[in-house]
C-alpha cells in the first residue's frame, strides 16, 4: 500500500507540473481572438482574404498564424486547404492573409453541383481553441465555359446506342485563368449517369480540340455512344474539365428510358393472318393481357415485343433461333432477352414446349453466432461477462479519480472547501474501488440464488 502511495504521490506531481507550468506573468502571450472573410463569397480561381484578429500586437511579431479551410457539412467537415507559414507582422491587430481558392479545393469540398459552403480557423502555436469565421458561399463559376446538352434518342433502341448533341461555348481569356494554361486548346468532354446513390458513373469521355481564332470560341460536338444504365428513367449529363482533370462544369440533366435494350416495346400475341401465316397481332391499348386482340392462339402467351414486329411473320420452325430479331413461342425474356421482353412468349407446358415441373422442398440449416465474448449461453453467464465489463471499465475510472484527489490537494493552497472536495473525492474512489475489488462475490451470490429450485444432480 506505501508503494502505490507512492506511486500516486509522483504521478500526481507529474499531472500538476504538465497542466499548470510556471508563467511568466510579465510577458504577454500571443493569441488569435478572432477571424473573419473580406470577401463576402468566393468563386473557384478567385483571391480570398482572411482576417485574424490578435490579442498582442508585440507579442505576436513573428508567430506563425496557422489557417485551416473547411468546407462545412454540417456534420465531418473537410480540410480543404491549410496554411503554415504566415508570420505576423504590423502594428494592426488584424493581420489579412490572401489565398487563391482552386479547383482542387473545390473537390476536395465534396465538388457539390449546386455550390458549397466554406469557413476557416485561425490559431497560433499552443493555442487550443482557434478563432472560427462565419460561413461564406464558395461556388465553382467564372470558368468561361457554358454547354447547351441533349441526347437523341432519349428513349433508347435496343441497342441501347444514343448520340449525344451538345454545343460548348467557351471564353478563352476566362477557360485559361481557370485552368491555368494560357495557351490552351483543349478540353475533356464526358457523358455521366447522375447516379442516385455513390459516385456517378462515365458513360464515355473524349479529349476535343479547338482552334483559338477569337476570344470565343464555339465547339459543337456530336457522338455516339452505348448508355449503360439502369432500367427505367434516368438522367445523364455532360461534364466538361479541363486537360489536366479540373472540373469546369456541368451540363443541364437530361432525362432518358433505357437500360432494358428493348427500345419502344409493345404486347402482343401470336395468330394466322388471312392467308394462314402466324404473326405477330399487336395490342392496340398495349394491355399486358392482349384483351383487345382478335385472331390469337393463346392469349396467355401475351408478351412484349418491339413495335416494328407488329404484323410480321412468326417462325414456324420446330426450333427456335435467338438473335434473329423474331420473339418466337417457347422464347421469354429469360431464353432470349434480345428478341423478347416480359414474361409471357411461351415456355413450360405451352404448345411445343415441355410441361412444366414442380419444385422440390428443400431444408436449409442457419445458425445465429453469439455475438457476446465468452459465449454466454444463460441469464447467469450473462450477468458475469456483463460484471467482467464493467469491473474493466471502473478500475481505470476509480485511478483516475484517485489522482484527481491529489492534484486538488496539491491546488488546494489551504481552502477549507477545497481541502474537503478533495478528501470526499478520495473517499469515495476508495470506497468504488473497494466495492469494485469484492464485486466477484456477488457475482457468485447472484449465480447461487439464481440456482436455487434447480435440478439436483442424480448421484
Amino acid at each position: 500500500m506505501k508503494n502505490g502511495v507512492k506511486y500516486f504521490t509522483i504521478l500526481a506531481f507529474s499531472i500538476v507540473f504538465l497542466f499548470f507550468p510556471k508563467n511568466d506573468t510579465g510577458a504577454a502571450t500571443c493569441t488569435v481572438t478572432g477571424a473573419k472573410w473580406v470577401n463576402s463569397g468566393a468563386v473557384v480561381g478567385q483571391q480570398i482574404g482572411m482576417i485574424a484578429t490578435v490579442n498582442d500586437v508585440q507579442a505576436c511579431q513573428g508567430v506563425n498564424v496557422g489557417i485551416n479551410i473547411f468546407e462545412d457539412d454540417g456534420l465531418f467537415d473537410e480540410n480543404i486547404a491549410t496554411l503554415l507559414n504566415n508570420p505576423f507582422s504590423g502594428s494592426s491587430k488584424d493581420f489579412t492573409i490572401s489565398y487563391i481558392l482552386t479547383a482542387t479545393d473545390y473537390i476536395e469540398g465534396g465538388n457539390e453541383v449546386g455550390g458549397e459552403t466554406i469557413y476557416f480557423t485561425a490559431s497560433v502555436p499552443g493555442q487550443t481553441t482557434p478563432a472560427t469565421s462565419a460561413n461564406i458561399s464558395f461556388k465553382k463559376t467564372t470558368t468561361g465555359v457554358a454547354i447547351n446538352f441533349d441526347v437523341n434518342p432519349r428513349v433508347l433502341p435496343r441497342s441501347n446506342i444514343t448520340t449525344a448533341v451538345a454545343n460548348v461555348v467557351i471564353g478563352l481569356a476566362e477557360y485559361s485563368s481557370y485552368c491555368r494554361n494560357s495557351n490552351i486548346t483543349s478540353f475533356i468532354f464526358s457523358v455521366m449517369w447522375d447516379y442516385p446513390v455513390g459516385a456517378d458513373l462515365m458513360q464515355f469521355s473524349k479529349t476535343i480540340n479547338f482552334s483559338r481564332t477569337s476570344s470565343t470560341v464555339n465547339v459543337p460536338i456530336r457522338e455516339d455512344f452505348t448508355a449503360n444504365i439502369g432500367s427505367g428513367k434516368q438522367n445523364l449529363y455532360a461534364l466538361i474539365e479541363c486537360p489536366n482533370g479540373d472540373d469546369v462544369t456541368e451540363s443541364n440533366r437530361i432525362e432518358v428510358s433505357g437500360g432494358t435494350g428493348l427500345g419502344s416495346a409493345i404486347y402482343s400475341c401470336v395468330g394466322p393472318d388471312p392467308s394462314g401465316k402466324n404473326v405477330y397481332i399487336c395490342s392496340s391499348s398495349n394491355l399486358s393481357n392482349c384483351s383487345d386482340t382478335s385472331g390469337c392462339i393463346n392469349k396467355n402467351e401475351c408478351s412484349q415485343i418491339r413495335s416494328s414486329l407488329c404484323g410480321q411473320p412468326v417462325s414456324t420452325q420446330g426450333k427456335t433461333v435467338c438473335g434473329n430479331n423474331i420473339c418466337e413461342p417457347g422464347e421469354t425474356i429469360d431464353t432470349c432477352r434480345s428478341d423478347c421482353v416480359g414474361g409471357g412468349g411461351g415456355g413450360c407446358g405451352t404448345t411445343g414446349q415441355p410441361a412444366c415441373v414442380p419444385g422440390t422442398s428443400q431444408s436449409f440449416t442457419f445458425s445465429i453466432p453469439n455475438p457476446l465474448k465468452g459465449g454466454a449461453d444463460d441469464f447467469s453467464e450473462l450477468v458475469k461477462i456483463i460484471a467482467e465489463w464493467i469491473f474493466n471499465l471502473a478500475i481505470p475510472i476509480a485511478v483516475a479519480m484517485i489522482v484527481y484527489s491529489g492534484i486538488l490537494f496539491l491546488t488546494a493552497g489551504g481552502e477549507p472547501g477545497k481541502i474537503t472536495k478533495a478528501k470526499d473525492v478520495l473517499k469515495y474512489a476508495v470506497i468504488g474501488l473497494a466495492i469494485i475489488l469484492i464485486g466477484s462475490g456477488f457475482i457468485t451470490l447472484i449465480k447461487s440464488i439464481l440456482e436455487l429450485g434447480g435440478n439436483t444432480p442424480t448421484p
